[in-house]
Order: C-alpha cells, then structure tokens, then sequence
C-alpha cells in the first residue's frame, strides 16, 4: 500500500515592509555665561525696594531702640541675624517676597543716634478727631453687626428678620481683646509694637481727617489727652505674652476672626490716645498690664 505524501502548504508571499525613518530634533543647549547676572533683575528689585520702604524704616527704629537700651552688640547680632535668614530664603527662591525681605534688612545707617540720648518714657504721638472718628466707626459697625445677628450666634428675633440676634456676649470677646491689643501698642514708648502703631495712627489721622473735612466741612483738631500713661517694662512684657496668647488663637480661627482682629488693633490704637472715654478706657487696661507684669515679673 502507498501512502499518498501531500503537497507543500500554500504559504503567503513574503513583500518586505517599507522602511520607516525616525528623526530626533534636539535643541542645542545654550552656553552658560561665565558672568550670569539674571538674578539682579533691575526691575523686580525697584518694586521691592518701594515694597520695604515702610517696613524698612520700622525695622530701623526697632534696632534704634535696641542700640540705645542694650547696645549696638545687640542690634547688630539682630540686624545680621535678619538679613543673614532673608539672603539665604533669597538663595533657595528668587521670590518677590524673600527679595523685599532683603531689602528690609539692609542696614543704611537710619538706627544710628546719640546714646547719651535717654528714652521716652510715654508716646509722643497724637490722634486727631479724623483718627478718633475712624476708630469709633470701626467700633460701632461692629457693635451694630453683633447686635443684629449675635456674633453667628442661634437668632431670637421675629420671623421676619426684623429682630436681633442671640447677642452672645462671647462673641465680642475676639474683637474687644485686639482693641485692648491696639490700645497698648500706642501706649508703648517704642521698638517694632510702638513704631508700628505710631506709624498706623499717623496714617488713620490723614485718611480720618480728609474723610471727616470732604463729607463735614468740619475742622479736625487735636483730641489726645494730656499726662499719657505709659507701659511699665513689666507692662511691656504682659503685653509680649498677651501677643503670644493671641498668636496662638490666630492660628486656630478662620477669616471671620482674622477680620475682628485686625479690625479691633487698628479701632484700639485710633482709640487709645483720645480724651474721651475711650482714652479713659485705654488708660485703665495700661495700669491693669503694668500691674500685672511688675507684680509677676517682680519688676518694681
């Protein structure tokens, strides 16, 4: 028996692909000047330098009054101590902020003086009826809103919304401990928390008195009170621990307590130099710290 062999399979024909080209662009990486001078930036750094005039100059009158209280060894290791962190922060991130930061620290000279000069013992600042009117309006607005709804608190009124609120009197507590805050700060004879406040009650007297003269007409004449009462150094250091007090609730409130803040330090320091009542106010929370501070500190 013959066994029948099949035939070859009957396999495609072959056809050879078509040859593909890959082509790879790559840019020719520029040459790296010896000299890079990009980091100047003429431009970023003139918006700086007039970003860090304000704080620059209450800088310069911190180290003033460190020079004169402790020595010039002092406000140079804080001086160096500054500018050392912000040319560093500058290094890691070209940021506009590091760069006015920068600036700020830059001695020029503006906290050199006459040691044999002594230190003021109370502000010499002033507050005009402008100022006085700024502060009163922030006072009053916030007063009204706690009125109206109570601080967020559950609302009592009328169905028809024409009633208050729940008037929680906790509520006003953030607002009337930063107005305490802002009345201390213009008490003080000095350094960053008396510039500071010396040069925010300046301000709020030109924006008060232009305000009060273009709506009135009125005249705006001086309303400080005469024999200002000043913070005692043990007052001074209640005040530094009232600030950290105050920090570390800062850090745990939202905007609306940021708000009552801010808006309670600039009422407290347009309030704290007055003749009124409120200058009579501010006068009492100034011998309560003082008194306070010496009898813990045992500053006598």
């Amino acid at each position: 028996m013959t066994e029948k062999i099949p035939g070859p399979p009957n396999y495609p024909s072959w056809t050879p692909p078509e040859p593909e080209v890959h082509i790879h662009l790559t840019a020719e990486e520029p040459q790296e000047s010896r000299w890079d001078l990009s980091w100047i930036q003429p431009g970023k750094n003139l918006g700086a330098i007039a970003c860090a005039w304000v704080p620059a100059n209450l800088w310069a009158a911190t180290l003033h009054d460190v020079d004169r209280e402790q020595g010039p060894e002092g406000a140079w290791v804080m001086g160096g101590f500054l500018l050392a962190v912000a040319v560093i922060r500058l290094v890691q991130n070209h940021r506009f902020l590091n760069r006015t930061v920068v600036w700020i620290a830059v001695p020029d000279g503006r906290g050199r003086h006459d040691r044999r000069c002594p230190m003021n013992t109370a502000t010499t600042a002033t507050v005009s009826l402008g100022g006085l009117t700024i502060g009163l309006s922030i006072m009053a607005w916030h007063l009204a809103r706690w009125w109206k709804t109570g601080g967020g608190g559950p609302k009592v009124g009328p169905p028809g919304g024409g009633g208050g609120g729940g008037r929680d009197p906790k509520a006003l507590i953030p607002f009337m401990a930063s107005v305490a805050l802002g009345m201390l700060c213009v008490t003080a004879a000095g350094g960053l928390l008396g510039t500071g406040a010396v040069m925010l009650l300046g301000g709020g007297n030109v924006l008060g008195d232009w305000s009060l003269t273009a709506v009135t007409g009125t005249a705006t004449p001086s309303v400080t009170r005469s024999g200002q009462k000043a913070l005692t150094p043990g007052g001074c250091a209640a005040l530094v621990v009232y600030i950290v007090v105050l920090a570390a609730v800062w850090k745990s409130g939202g905007k609306i307590f940021h708000g009552k803040v801010v808006s309670g330090v600039i009422c407290g320091v347009m309030l704290g130099l007055s003749a009124g009542f409120s200058g009579v106010a501010a006068a009492v929370v100034v011998g309560a710290f003082n008194l306070a501070g010496d009898k813990v500190t045992g500053v006598m």
